[in-house]
């Protein structure tokens, strides 16, 4: 298997002399760009191509794309920003790297991006892939999926947040959600079926639905009118339920549940009160006559509502 290497300065991936090996990438290639300012701005249709790894690493500083193409490859394996050898100031990432990789299943990770990207408005790194199985693992660096434009759509599987700012677009079908890392920033407009949070911040926005939430670390905003089905804020945690109408099911509540600043009626068809320190900030009375049913060992927890009166309901 070549591991064909982008020379410096090539601009055109179809080009023979663009690779030290002084042929173009193929399938099952490991296709490697790295200590370059190079930018890639021609032939970017390779679609018919599966390569084993497509690697750009945080060395190569140049842009994969133009401001309205995506270079079209499907590699099994996509590493951006990774960081290989000796790190050097000089290694600042790619303000620029669009990739679609179409139908082909694909493994993508990302570990560091440039801090502001080269299309005002966008993210350094924007990918979109529609195979059922694709995963996305986030280290760190600022990504979008399925970001380039409104009637873009993308598939995970699952997403593996461990840091990073990661914006999730709504033509995204996304199954597992998976978020950790004091610093992760996670958005998204589309469905999904999990999102398990042990840390960082999510804000969720749109009218898609969400299966099950459950907050262990971190804070959630959400905005979002599609319904949560099972909701649980564990110990510690906060979620802001900002939005406008919408419902949560069942909401299992350990934390904090803030409505102050929700914009409609919030429907709580059942809430289990499952700590004494649960909070239920509703300053605006969105919530209406709901009935909180107290667990097991449970006696008491603190409401604020209309007009900023804090009762310990028992």
């Amino acid at each position: 298997m070549p591991n064909p290497v982008l020379v410096s300065g090539s601009t055109d991936w179809g080009a023979t002399g663009s690779w030290d090996t002084e042929a173009v990438p193929v399938d099952a290639d490991g296709v490697y760009l790295r200590n370059s300012t190079a930018n890639i701005i021609s032939t970017l249709n390779q679609s018919a191509i599966q390569p084993a790894i497509l690697e750009a690493e945080r060395s190569f500083t140049g842009d994969i794309g133009t401001a309205t193409s995506e270079l079209q490859i499907g590699p099994v394996i996509l590493n951006v920003g990774r960081q290989l050898g000796v790190q050097t100031t000089s290694q600042a990432g790619s303000d620029r790297i669009k990739i679609a990789s179409g139908s082909d299943v694909c493994t993508v990770s990302c570990f560091y991006t440039a801090t502001t990207s080269a299309d005002t408005g966008f993210e350094p790194f924007r990918w979109r892939g529609t195979n059922a199985s694709n995963v996305l693992n986030m280290y760190g660096g600022i990504m979008g999926v399925a970001t380039n434009d409104p009637d873009d759509t993308a598939t995970l599987a699952t997403v593996n947040q461990f840091g990073g700012t990661l914006n999730l677009a709504g033509g995204c079908t996304l199954t597992t959600i998976n978020l950790d890392g004091a610093q992760s920033l996670l958005s998204f407009r589309s469905a999904a079926t999990t999102l398990n949070q042990s840390n960082g911040t999510v804000s969720r926005y749109g009218s898609g639905a969400l299966t099950t939430w459950s907050m262990k670390g971190g804070s959630g905003y959400d905005y979002c009118t599609g319904t949560i089905t099972t909701m649980t804020v564990y110990p510690g945690t906060t979620l802001f339920k900002w939005s406008a109408a919408a419902t949560i099911t069942t909401l299992n509540l350990y934390g904090t549940l803030d409505l102050s600043q929700a914009t409609g009626a919030i429907t709580l068809t059942t809430v289990n009160i499952l700590s004494e320190d649960a909070v239920v900030l509703d300053p605006l009375g969105r919530l209406g006559s709901t009935a909180f049913v107290c667990g097991a060992g449970v006696r008491s927890f603190t409401y604020t509502g209309p007009g900023g009166e804090t009762f310990t309901i028992a």
